[in-house]
This record gives C-alpha cells, structure tokens and sequence, in this order.
C-alpha cells in the first residue's frame, strides 16, 4: 500500500494539481471581489431572515434605561452600607494583606 506521500508524488496527480491550480490562478483583485460577493450574500440572507424591527423595539428607552440604572446604583448603595457586607469586605481585604506579608 503507498503511503500518502507516495500517492501525491505520483506524476497524474501532480499534473491534475497543477492544472486545477492554473485554471483557479486569480489575482489579488478578482480575490477580493470573490470574498466580497460570498460575504455579501451570506450578510443580506441573514439580513432577510432576522426580525431587525423586533431587535430595536427590545432596546430600551433612555428614560426605561436611566430608571433601571436609578434602581440598581440604589440597590448597590444599600449593599455597601450593610454591617454584613463591610464585615466580608474586611475579611477579604484581612486575606489579601496576609498574603502580601
């Protein structure tokens, strides 16, 4: 049995090699334009199968937005205040000084 190195040096299958290779030859141009037309379709048929309309109306408003912000800079707030989480912070922080010693 030939091995694969064997196979590809075999005359028939270099010249077919080649002559694919010849036909296929293009230039920097004629590539750019090819990955630009398969780059093109592909981006306007997922364009043609996306709901945009439902995407931007899921986007909120800046007052929907600011007021979700307000609540959560709130929520945050009161965390940080907590004895309970002062208490974890120092013990973290107690963690981190012992190991800088």
């Amino acid at each position: 049995m030939k091995t694969f190195q064997q196979f590809m040096e075999q005359p028939e299958i270099v010249n077919l090699m080649r002559n694919f290779a010849q036909k296929n030859q293009k230039s920097p141009k004629e590539l750019t334009q090819m990955r630009d037309k398969i780059t093109g379709g592909v981006i306007s048929t997922l364009g043609k199968k996306m709901d945009l309309k439902g995407i931007v109306n899921k986007i909120p408003d800046s007052k929907e937005m600011s007021d979700k912000i307000g609540k959560v800079t709130g929520k945050f707030g009161q965390k940080l205040k907590d004895p309970k989480t002062s208490q974890q912070f120092n013990k973290i922080f107690d963690m981190i000084d012992t190991l800088n010693k």
